[in-house]
């Protein structure tokens, strides 16, 4: 944030919650978690996630009503909105955005035109950060993240392929993006990342809670096994963090968490001292 009225608790808030989630990360970047046996779970989870021959809207459909309903996990709408591209419409279907405006969302646009306004400088920066990041990125992972990215998005796993192996180019990214986040010069991103590990790890840990029970045992490496297919511990992909339908909710939140300074009333007058 560009604004030096800002306080610097407040500014500061991003970048230690990306040290904690980052500390969290090293101690356990060496395990792989898979959702089930099967071979092509090793790195997305496939088994546990819809496989093609659905649209996006049918695969988030799918996902849901299993793991609300027909798994008994009983798992909440909000946890895994959290943890996916997936939305719950005011109609009672799921769908993918197609934007953070898209008018099936509840409630409507995530910002409002004013909101959008007060938002914009933060916005401006944090684009600039993002694009700084990917310019940091040599030719090789360039290759490797255009090997996984899919044009099409996804239900659940948004714009990835469903048959490449994410690890290797997840972990390099992985890497690269701590380097880059511990910049003071990325304050901004570093808050928004932050934001968002911490949001999609709570609604895991709000699945995880829901399915670890003892009458549910055999789904426990299935539902353990979504965090790694979703990659919830890993910083989010580039086309991620660009997500209007990501950025806006970060820019809802910071307005509304005294992040951005409300704008002046211009019908005020300022008080004669």
């Amino acid at each position: 944030m560009t604004d030096s009225t800002t306080p610097r608790k407040l500014r500061n808030d991003g970048r230690i919650t990306f040290i904690v989630v980052l500390a969290c990360l090293l101690v356990i970047g060496g395990l792989r978690v898979a959702a089930i046996g099967a071979p092509s779970s090793k790195d997305q989870g496939a088994a546990a996630i819809p496989t093609p021959g659905l649209t996006a809207n049918q695969k988030c459909g799918t996902w849901a009503q299993y793991w609300t309903t027909e798994s008994g996990v009983g798992a909440s709408e909000q946890a895994l909105e959290g943890m996916s591209n997936c939305r719950l419409g005011a109609g009672g279907t799921w769908f993918v955005p197609n934007s953070s405006a898209d008018s099936r969302l509840q409630g409507g646009p995530i910002l409002t035109g004013d909101e959008r306004a007060q938002t914009s400088v933060l916005r401006e920066t944090i684009l600039k950060q993002i694009d700084g990041l990917q310019r940091q990125f040599p030719n090789s992972l360039n290759k490797k993240i255009a090997t996984i990215f899919s044009s099409t998005d996804n239900g659940v796993i948004g714009h990835l392929k469903t048959n490449q192996p994410i690890s290797d180019t997840r972990n390099r990214y992985t890497r690269l993006t701590q380097a880059v986040l511990m910049d003071p010069a990325n304050t901004e991103l570093a808050d928004y990342v932050g934001w968002l590990m911490a949001n999609r790890q709570a609604a895991f840990a709000d699945f995880e809670r829901s399915c670890h029970r003892d009458d549910l045992k055999y789904l426990w490496v299935a539902c353990d096994g979504i965090g790694g297919s979703l990659s919830v511990i890993y910083p989010p992909w580039p086309w991620e963090l660009t997500s209007s339908l990501n950025l806006d909710a970060y820019l809802k939140w910071a307005l509304e968490n005294g992040k951005i300074p409300a704008a002046a009333d211009p019908t005020s007058r300022p008080t004669a001292g």
